[in-house]
């Protein structure tokens, strides 16, 4: 064991690492599921045409990024007083909350409310960034945030494809309940 050099305790560095590189490789995947599938949910929903099911996709898509925005610092605050496990725990739990009720949605503006709460209350790779950046020795940093990086890359290019295949397989919903289902396993 080695000593994560910020006075909670003893911890391996290491498994520290690899533990949340999966963690975030699989929440990232699961993110990503939705990717392809989104405008034809959309439609499915309501967006009734290209146009407007290309609006709503656009709106989705966005506010998330707006409200985390907003909310990344108050979380970074909450992280420097509790703890950065916490917030990791937080926002995955967050995730997987969100993303299983999109698949009850009945109309776009449900997706863009629980997209709007998701980006509130998420941001697993800002909080899997900080959690490893305070565990690592100054020596490793740079490898211990390029396995996190290389997390996020790897997630985004698989999710995607992944998400196409899984909607062709058992459609729409059901693949915003194995995403949920995804966050749920990367949470523990």
């Amino acid at each position: 064991m080695e000593s994560a050099g910020n006075g909670v305790g003893v911890i391996s560095w290491k498994r520290n690492l690899y533990a949340i590189t999966i963690a975030q490789a699989i929440a990232i995947i699961a993110f990503s599921l939705r990717e392809p599938i989104l405008p034809f949910f959309l439609k499915d929903l309501g967006a009734d045409t290209t146009e407007a099911a290309t609006r709503w996709n656009g709106l989705v898509a966005s506010v998330g990024g707006f409200t985390m925005a907003f909310t990344a610092p108050i979380w970074g605050i909450i992280g420097d007083r509790h703890g950065r496990k916490p917030m990791l725990l937080r926002s995955m739990i967050a995730a997987s909350i969100t993303i299983f009720l999109m698949g009850f949605a009945t109309a776009p503006w449900h997706i863009v409310m629980l997209r709007l709460i998701e980006g509130a209350f998420t941001g697993t790779v800002t909080a899997s960034t900080a959690l490893v950046a305070t565990s690592a020795p100054k020596e490793r940093l740079g490898y211990n945030l390029g396995m996190v990086q290389t997390a996020v890359f790897a997630g985004a290019a698989f999710g995607p494809a992944m998400g196409g295949i899984a909607a062709e397989q058992i459609g729409y919903r059901p693949v915003f309940y194995l995403a949920s289902v995804m966050m749920v396993l990367a949470t523990i």
